[in-house]
C-alpha cells in the first residue's frame, strides 16, 4: 500500500441512503469528526501563518517508517522566522492480537517537516526508555551532552557523525526539549521529521505540537 493510497471507507454517498437512519447519524458523526480535526489544525496552522500544500514524501525519514500504513490526511506549509515549518495529519492503524483475536483500530495524528539554516549529520533523538539504557550497555552509541544533563537523562540520541554532531549541538539550549519528553526527532541534512508524541489529534495535542516546532526551530 502507497504512503498516499487511501483505506478502505464506506460509501454512502449514493441519494439512496440520504433516508436511512444509520446512514445520516454516520454523516453525521463524520462531519463532526472533521470539523474537530480542522479546529485542531486551524490550532497548528496559526502558529506557522501556514496554508494548504501537497504532500511531502515523508518515507526518507527512518521514524515515519515505523508507522503502520501511515496515510497523510491534509498537508500545510507556512514558516516561523526564516525557517519553513511543514506538517501534516497522518492517520495510522493499529491491531493487537489477543489469542485469536485481534483488534484494529485507526487514529490521526500531527508530524512535522522543518527546514532548518544549516545541515546536521542523520540524527535520532527519542525518549530514553528502559529497553534503550539497556541496549546502549551492550552497544554504546547514545551520544550525551555535558552542557544538557537533563536533556540527555531525558533522551537517547544516535547519529551516524558524533564529533560533527556535538560542535553543531554545542552551543544549542538542548534542555528545552526536555518537556517534550515523548518527542520524537530526526534530522537529515537541513531537514528536521518531528512528532510530539502518539496521542489522537485534539486541541491540547495541536497546542503541544505547534509549540515543539517552535522550540526546534529557536534551538536549531
Amino acid at each position: 500500500m502507497s504512503e498516499n493510497e487511501n483505506l478502505e471507507i464506506p460509501d454512502f454517498s449514493d441519494p439512496e441512503f440520504d433516508n436511512d437512519k444509520e446512514v445520516k447519524k454516520w454523516r453525521e458523526e463524520e462531519k463532526e469528526i472533521q470539523k474537530y480535526i480542522d479546529d485542531c489544525i486551524k490550532i497548528v496552522s496559526g502558529s506557522f501563518n501556514s496554508t494548504k500544500s501537497s504532500h511531502k514524501n515523508l518515507k526518507g525519514f527512518e521514524l515515519h517508517k515505523l508507522l503502520e500504513t501511515p496515510f497523510i490526511i491534509e498537508s500545510h506549509k507556512g514558516n516561523l522566522g526564516k525557517k519553513t515549518v511543514f506538517f501534516s495529519v497522518i492517520e495510522y492503524h493499529t491491531s493487537i492480537k489477543a489469542g485469536r483475536t485481534t483488534s484494529s483500530g485507526s487514529d490521526n495524528y500531527f508530524v512535522g517537516v522543518i527546514t532548518l539554516d544549516r545541515s546536521y549529520p542523520h540524527t535520532i533523538i527519542q525518549e530514553e526508555t528502559l529497553a534503550l539504557k539497556i541496549h546502549n550497555l551492550v552497544v554504546p552509541g547514545d551520544v550525551d551532552f555535558k552542557h544538557a544533563k537533563w536533556f540527555s537523562f531525558k533522551f537517547h540520541v544516535i547519529t551516524k557523525d558524533e564529533d560533527r554532531l556535538r560542535k553543531l549541538f554545542e552551543f544549542a539550549d538542548l534542555n528545552k526539549l526536555t518537556k517534550f519528553s515523548n518527542a520524537e526527532i530526526e534530522i537529515k541534512d537541513d531537514q528536521c521529521y518531528f512528532r510530539a508524541n502518539s496521542k489522537p489529534v485534539s486541541f491540547e495535542e495541536a497546542n503541544v505540537f505547534a509549540d515543539l516546532g517552535k522550540t526546534i526551530c529557536e534551538i536549531f
